[in-house]
């Protein structure tokens, strides 16, 4: 991967993460929770990293219209 370290900093700002293979994942970690945009295919996924830190459980269908426009900013 290639971006930020997830052990430095806050929660407070975000960390970016881009994964290029397979399509290339953006990805960014905010607040415990991580959204991930799939550019192939145009999925986007988010996971509450507090709560489920396995990533087995995408909470991006159960998001207000809000809450997905404020993950993908």
């Amino acid at each position: 991967m290639i971006g930020q370290s997830m052990f430095k900093g806050t929660n407070e700002e975000p960390i970016y993460l881009i994964q290029p293979y397979a399509g290339t994942y953006l990805m960014a970690i905010k607040n415990k929770q991580k959204y991930v945009y799939h550019m192939q295919t145009k999925s986007e996924i988010m996971y509450d990293l507090k709560n489920d830190p396995m990533e087995t459980k995408d909470i991006f269908p159960s998001l207000s219209e809000e809450q997905k426009t404020a993950a993908r900013e």
